[in-house]
């Protein structure tokens, strides 16, 4: 234990130590530096904001700005030099802290799977001497937090596997015709010093002789009790505690990043093994079962998604203040926001007014239009979208058609309107199948159709609160915000179609209508000039105060769940629209899959054309292949050995060599399985992706090597060496290029982009 504890201390200092070294270098907000200190900069202002990620990591980062930032007007923008105020270094040394708890904890992972001190060492300072991990753990962004929960979830993971699973092993005497003792045995190595052949022999001697063993006194039952030995210690392992860990890790995991889905499979799999091993095994009982069932539910599923929900329960609670993100969520969520724009509004929406329509399904946005033309539609038919961010492109304003010649008050169910758009001057159409924005047709008619209403249904249109639909008098179809985005022409604001389908795609309300202080007294004329029977009956409402402000709705109760629903679904599709873009080929940013295995190139960080110091993320190209090289062949060499067990009767039976194979089985799941259940279901995403996106494989794949050169000493002292060196002679990627010339010496292959 005491080497253990000084080996993991001196490795959390090495690693801090390497990945602090020059950490002052670039003065400047650096890559992601600007989405993520803008970011912590709004937790710190208290002001709403979007973006696809959960909240974890971006709150840990807050917390690194709350601490070292005192310039709370800092707006982080891409390549700006920070203010004397703000002390990045040590922002950036936070998220170095964090992480240089990650070589520590493969170390202990590896103990854990009863690797030697030494295989575990070494794979762990190749995970210090890695540039990559180092480039990507020194700057203000989320991976940090994020490989340091997934590897505190490998690490509780393998401490659940190995302690109660691989551990128990039953050692059988061959020389007894029956068992005359089943041992719960210290993990894989100490298998062999505890069972010795010699003792074995005394033992079936004296079991047939009915002597006692050694001739020594039986020993008193309680001096056992009060001295408990490793293997009863083992045998009465309580694995609540790590399980619930383990829970509270996943939970993290997942609240940093979606790629923490991933990490939870991983972990899931070898636990829904388990149970299946458990229910198919007749001594099992079916309560015992259902008692293991439960509580791995409530450990392993239930923990994580509280966890998750929490941390968005602290995001909510904390941003209460609008901000330009405001869009993304629903619009009675953002009148609920101190300083909203929509905070005070009308009750009803006055006809000619000019007001904002939104989608009423999760992640709805507001309708927009554009003078911009769909490719198969020329002319001045522009095209109607969603659009998530405030723009006067979103300002519409109803008219009624009527043949009554007096002037038509307010907005009302089953009113036959025209949407006229103020920016383009032209009306919401149906032209050819789509939805656009033209000259005044008859294809410009709809018919409004009150669906509900939270506050109660009226005749009327309320703002906020009522929901309704738009349906195309010449067509028959409904206005509808589909799920999908338009292509780059479109410039991927959501798609808005006509569909016969009455879904929740087809609802929308009133987002803004602003409240004037005169509106009342205006109103109170208005409604004494008017003509009475131009009001609904029963519309009482009508006969006092006409438009008032809608003040009801300040009082409206809404729901934490229906907000939290809305903003994942915006998350999602957000996420999943980031597409590549032309434009961004030439500067190296976005890169494939299949590009980050081979070490194709790296990422540009920085601009190459001016004189600070440049960042290049790049892997360190020894570890970098040979963990590949590892990652791959490991599962062949325990084929071979599972073929040569397989192949001589003597060695299926041995207990030892049948306990190591099944070591080596889970040993094969964590490395290599870890690293393709994090990295194969990137060739399935259509989104953008980036080098960094590749890290959480890597560290899999880094921890295979431990099983590959377990056994070769020498060996792994070379390739250590080799690599130390290779991260000193890329270090300048790493630590700021000051002279591009010299690093031309190190492009090994044409793709290195870094000259």
């Amino acid at each position: 234990m005491n080497r253990q504890f000084y080996t993991s201390t001196i490795l959390f200092l090495l690693d801090f130590t390497i990945k602090t070294f020059k950490i002052e270098n670039g003065n400047f907000v650096i890559w992601d530096e600007a989405h993520f200190g803008k970011f912590a900069q709004r937790y710190a202002n208290r002001e709403f904001y979007f973006d696809v990620h959960p909240p974890l990591g971006k709150m840990m980062t807050a917390v690194s700005n709350v601490l070292f930032n005192k310039d709370r007007e800092f707006k982080f923008e891409s390549s700006e030099e920070y203010p004397n105020g703000t002390d990045y270094p040590s922002m950036r040394r936070f998220h170095a802290f964090i992480s240089s708890f990650i070589p520590l904890l493969a170390y202990l992972t590896l103990i854990n799977l009863q690797f030697t001190h030494f295989t575990s060492l070494i794979t762990a300072l190749l995970l210090v001497f890695e540039n990559g991990m180092v480039s990507i753990s020194r700057l203000i962004l989320l991976d940090s937090h994020l490989l340091f929960f997934t590897a505190l979830t490998t690490y509780f993971l393998t401490r659940y596997l190995s302690r109660k699973y691989l551990i128990k092993d039953e050692i059988i005497n061959k020389n007894l015709k029956n068992i005359c003792e089943i041992i719960e045995t210290k993990p894989f190595i100490d298998q062999e010093n505890e069972i010795k052949s010699d003792s074995s022999k005394n033992l079936s001697k004296n079991v047939n002789t009915g002597s006692n063993i050694d001739k020594e006194p039986k020993p008193d039952p309680s001096a056992i009790q009060d001295k408990p030995s490793n293997n009863q210690t083992y045998l009465n392992y309580n694995p609540i505690p790590t399980l619930l860990y383990l829970g509270l890790s996943i939970g993290c995991v997942l609240s940093v990043k979606w790629i923490g889905c991933l990490t939870t499979l991983y972990s899931g799999l070898p636990i829904i093994f388990i149970l299946y091993k458990k229910l198919i095994n007749k001594d099992y009982s079916l309560l015992n079962f259902t008692k293991k069932l439960t509580a791995l539910s409530i450990l392993l599923i239930l923990t994580p998604i509280s966890i998750y929900i929490l941390f968005f329960i602290l995001h909510f609670r904390i941003l209460i203040y609008s901000g330009s993100d405001d869009s993304h969520m629903s619009s009675l969520f953002q009148s609920r926001l101190v300083n909203s724009e929509i905070g005070t509004v009308n009750k009803y929406i006055n006809y000619g007014t000019v007001v904002t329509l939104k989608s009423s399904k999760n992640a709805g946005g507001n309708l927009h239009s554009h003078q911009h033309s769909y490719p198969d539609t020329p002319g001045n038919h522009y095209q109607i979208t969603t659009y998530h961010h405030s723009d006067t492109n979103n300002n519409w304003a109803f008219q009624k058609v009527t043949d009554t010649p007096t002037n038509p008050r307010f907005l009302g169910h089953n009113d036959k309107i025209v949407l006229y758009h103020t920016e383009t001057q032209q009306y919401l159409s149906i032209l050819q199948n789509r939805v656009t924005s033209s000259p005044l047709t008859t294809a410009s008619i709809w018919t409004l159709e009150i669906v509900t209403d939270i506050l109660g249904k009226e005749h009327n249109v309320k703002t906020l609160t009522t929901r309704f639909r738009l349906k195309n008098v010449e067509s028959g179809c409904y206005l509808s915000s589909s799920n999908n985005n338009y292509p780059s022409w479109g410039y991927n604001q959501g798609e808005v179609v006509c569909t016969k389908k009455k879904d929740v795609t087809t609802l929308w309300n009133i987002e803004s209508n602003p409240y004037k202080s005169n509106n009342e007294e205006h109103n109170k004329e208005r409604n004494q000039e008017s003509n009475q029977e131009h009001i609904k009956e029963g519309d009482d409402e009508n006969l006092q105060l006409v438009n008032p402000e809608y003040r009801e709705v300040r009082n409206l109760q809404t729901f934490f769940i229906s907000h939290f629903l809305h903003l994942n679904t915006s998350m999602f599709l957000t996420n999943k629209s980031f597409t590549q873009e032309k434009d961004l080929e030439p500067v190296r940013l976005v890169s494939k899959p299949i590009e980050w295995f081979i070490l194709r190139r790296g990422l540009r960080m920085t601009g190459w054309s001016t004189e600070r110091p440049k960042f290049y993320m790049f892997g360190n190209p020894i570890s970098w292949y040979l963990s590949n090289i590892c990652v791959l062949i490991g599962p062949l060499i325990l084929l071979i050995k599972t073929i040569k067990i397989k192949r001589n009767l003597k060695n299926r039976l041995d207990p030892t060599i049948r306990h190591n194979i099944a070591r080596d089985y889970l040993c094969i799941y964590l490395f290599t399985g870890g690293w393709l259940l994090h990295y194969i279901p990137f060739f399935f995403v259509g989104r953008v992706l980036y080098f960094h996106h590749y890290f959480p494989a890597l560290f899999f794949s880094i921890l295979s090597t431990s099983y590959v050169l377990q056994h070769t000493r020498k060996i792994s002292i070379f390739i250590l060496f080799i690599c130390i060196l290779t991260f000193f002679l890329f270090s300048p990627l790493t630590y700021g290029i000051v002279n591009i010339e010299n690093m031309k010496y190190f492009k090994w292959i044409s793709t290195w982009d870094f000259t």
